[in-house]
This record gives structure tokens, sequence and C-alpha cells, in this order.
């Protein structure tokens, strides 16, 4: 039965192009708008590759320090610091140090030089972030022990400087020190704050800038849980080790990330945004909750109006069915499969539309990132769980614009719709 209404619907949409085309056309729109903020909110605050595990991550992006005279500074962790503090962390599955510096880069025979940005990192970085290895391989214990020069670079670095697809054993100077390429990755979204960068080292192979200060550092620091359900004790576990930390310091006194602590990515995606103005995170929340339900209800009464149209037209069809002994629950069963037919095209259509239209507008939906030329793969806008909320939608829309006129011409009269015919 539900083949012979598909079939049916099938006949119904060839028959009525326009009124089909602007009932798919509807609902693409409407799951493209709300596709593009979906993803758009993934690219920021959802796991987003290499950035895979920010639902278990914990982060320190800057350590406060105040001192007893009164001269407080924000800076990074230093390597004394991270013995102290992070590296006993029992509870953690890796605790990953970072820090991102542009450096010269340029072919071992001086040319191609320019400006990239280079991350030296510790082992555990590449456990905690999850890179795809086109070529070569990782960082070994040793690489770390013997500050090795050795580096990992992306795939867009070496098709820039090298003009070639697979560059490992070539050398490459950093800051004019020659370092052996043994790996080479996907390159990553400059959107993402810890995943992206153009190269790789190990944070032994380089002496570090030098501060002034005697405590600061220049690293930031990315703590994996096993499971978000460990955060309480990881948290436990670092306020514990830092109060004994402080409690030995007559001078200076240390907290993490402006006196909050260990913070979850979300935590520190909307510190960074609403700080300046926290009283406009509940307002962007309204506001965007606001547009959700627009984009669902004003094009579910406008499907629901060309639905009741498209059916009027068709009451004395549905008489003769009624007079043959149809039931009214068969009647609205049709008008629900004939809808879901077009809302499912409207909805596949739609999340394809909004993946070029996240690609497409990238410039203007990330221009609060300060970044001039936004590198977004198309690749990583394919996500399974967004095609799923995209064919939810799909459902609600169909439910939504079928069922009110679904229902209207169910109820009337055999005689009323044979009189129609």
């Amino acid at each position: 039965m539900i083949k012979q209404y598909l079939k049916q619907a099938w006949r119904t949409l060839c028959e009525n192009l326009i009124l089909s085309a602007i009932s798919i056309i509807a609902t693409a729109l409407a799951i493209t708008m709300i596709m593009v903020m979906l993803t758009t909110r993934r690219v920021e605050t959802d796991n987003f590759a290499p950035e895979s595990n920010r639902n278990r991550t914990l982060y320190i992006q800057n350590l406060d320090y105040h001192r007893s005279d009164g001269d407080n500074e924000t800076a990074g962790i230093n390597l004394s610091l991270y013995q102290e503090l992070l590296a006993p962390l029992e509870s953690a599955e890796a605790v990953a140090l970072i820090s991102q510096e542009k450096y010269d880069l340029m072919l071992p025979n001086y040319e191609g030089q320019s400006k990239g940005k280079v991350l030296r990192v510790n082992l555990d970085y590449f456990r905690a972030l999850d890179f795809s290895f086109l070529h070569g391989e990782g960082f070994n214990p040793a690489d770390m022990e013997e500050g090795a020069k050795k580096a990992i670079v992306s795939e867009g670095l070496a098709k820039k400087m090298f003009h070639q697809s697979n560059v490992v054993g070539m050398d490459l100077l950093i800051n004019y020190v020659e370092y052996r390429i043994i790996g080479m990755v996907s390159t990553p979204s400059n959107l993402l704050g810890f995943g992206y960068s153009e190269v790789w080292i190990p944070y032994t192979s380089m002496t570090t800038t030098g501060r002034k200060a005697t405590f600061s550092g220049e690293y930031s620091a990315i703590i994996l849980a096993n499971s978000p359900s460990e955060y309480p004790t990881i948290k436990g576990e670092f306020n514990q080790l830092l109060a004994q930390y402080n409690a030995k310091q007559k001078e200076i006194q240390i907290s993490a990330n402006n006196g909050e602590g260990l913070q979850t990515w979300v935590e520190v995606y909307e510190f960074d945004k609403y700080f300046m103005e926290p009283e406009s995170k509940s307002r962007d929340r309204t506001i965007g909750i606001v547009m959700i339900l627009l984009f669902l209800i004003v094009p579910a009464i406008n499907l629901s109006v060309l639905t009741y149209s498209r059916y009027e037209q068709r009451i004395g069809e549905q008489g003769l069915r009624r007079a043959y002994g149809a039931s009214r629950i068969s009647v609205l069963s049709q008008v629900i499969i004939e809808s879901f037919l077009y809302t499912l095209i409207g909805g596949i259509l739609g999340f394809f539309l909004s993946i070029l239209s996240v690609y497409g507008l990238r410039g203007i939906l990330f221009m609060g990132w300060n970044r001039l030329d936004v590198q977004l793969p198309v690749w990583q806008l394919f996500d399974v769980s967004a095609f799923v909320v995209c064919l939810l939608f799909c459902l609600l829309l169909n439910l939504l614009a079928s069922t009110i006129p679904g229902f209207l011409m169910s109820r009337k009269s055999i005689l009323h719709s044979l009189n129609r015919r």
C-alpha cells in the first residue's frame, strides 16, 4: 500500500510541477538556513577534526600570576610549572603542551621564504588531537627526549613551498635551522585554535623565546579525559596540586584561565566571545532559538496552504476512494506520505545547499574569527549527525505541513467530495 502511495505521489509531483517545485524549494531553503546555523555552531563548539575530542577535553589557555608587589601578569605555562601542576595528573588520559609562534620558513637553498605558523608540541599532543596522516609518521619518545630536529607539515604547506604531494624525507629551514620532515597531515581549518598549523615540531627542539618574568611561560595545555564524567576528578586533582604549589610560594600566587580554573571547550569559546559583553550570551541564545522556530513554522504554514490547495483540486478523487470503502485514516495516510516525499526531497536538497552555503559564505559566517582567508575543507562539512538532524527537521516539517490539511480533507463527507468532482 505504501509503495502504491509513493508511486501516486511521484505522479502527482510530475503533474503539478509548479506547486511541487514551490513546496520542495520552500522546504530546502528552510532546511538550508537551519543547517547553516547548526554547521556553524558545530565548527565553533562541537568536535571538529582534528579537534575531535573537544567533548572530553579541558583547557588551560593561560595562567594568572599574582605577585606580592602588585605586578600581576597573564601569560602561558612554563615547563617548570608543567612538571609541578600537569605532569602529575594521574586521572588524565593525556596532557598536551602547545606553543604557537610565527617563524621564518624556507627551503634548504633559502628560497621561498615566508612566515608560517609553527606549533611546538609534546608527544601527548597527537593523542589529544586526531590528525589524519597522509604520509610518514608522528614523533616518538626519543624525538622529545633528544630535541630532534624533525617536523610534521601540512599538505597545504607541502604544495605551497615544495610543489609536491609527498615531502617526507625532505628538509625545511625553520628560523634558519634545518629540520627533517618525517610526516605530512591533511591541512586543518585555520578556524581551529589548537589544531591549525603549518608545521609541528618537538617542543624540546627549539629554545624558548625567553621571558623577562621569572614564572610566566609560553605554553597552553590540553587535558584529555577518558570521558566527560571524569572532569570533576581531574579538576579536583589539578586544584589540589595548584593549592600545594601556591602554599609553598611567598612572592606569587597562580590561578588558571582568569580564575575560572580548568575549562571545557564550550566554556573557553564562550569566555572569549562574551568576555566584553557577558549579558549578550543569553540574548544570542534567544535569537538563535527564535530564528530556528521561524525557519520551521513559517515554511510549515506556507506548505500547509499549498498542500490544502493541491488536495482541494483532487477532492473528487478522494470522494471516489471513500465511496469505494477507503477509510479516513487511509486518506490521511496518503496525504502524509505524499507530503513526506516532497519534504524528503527538499530536505536532501537543503542539506547539500547548506554545505555549499557554509563553504561559499565562510568569510561572512566566521567574520569574527579574524581570518582574512578562512580555510574550511568541504569534506569536513559532511557530518552524519548533521544529516540525521536534517532528516528529523524534514519529518517535523512534514507533520506540520500535511497533518492539518490532510485531517481537514478527510473530514469532508463523501457526498460533498463527489459533488466537487
